[in-house]
């Protein structure tokens, strides 16, 4: 986060304690990136204490990036049916969908000077 003192992250740890099943490797031995339904971003201090829970959609919310200006999130959601892009404010307002073809939309990063 832009104060170096806070941290944003995605966690199950609201469904289960224990970590969530790990799936097997492909056959070439590639990782396989899950996409587990009960994945929501959180806001919390160095040591893990929660601030705020930032999205609270029924769905996978996960892979959140901050902009360089720190006052927005970029994530991937399954909140609309399929894997799509959507941006929020630094607190978890005003969230958007940002694409809307099918397939998957994730991993997404904003341009350094925040614009894009």
């Amino acid at each position: 986060m832009p104060d170096n003192k806070s941290i944003v992250y995605a966690s199950t740890h609201e469904e289960n304690a224990a970590c969530p099943h790990v799936p097997p490797r492909r056959e070439d031995g590639k990782y396989v990136w899950s996409i587990y339904s009960t994945f929501d971003i959180y806001h919390s201090d160095l040591q893990g204490n929660i601030f705020k829970k930032l999205t609270d959609a029924p769905g996978y919310d996960a892979e959140a990036t901050v902009s360089p200006n720190g006052d927005k999130i970029v994530f991937t959601s399954t909140r609309s049916g399929d894997l799509e892009l959507y941006t929020m404010n630094i607190d978890g307002s005003d969230v958007r969908q940002i694409t809307f073809d099918l397939g998957y939309d994730g991993g997404a990063f904003f341009s350094p000077d925040g614009k894009n």
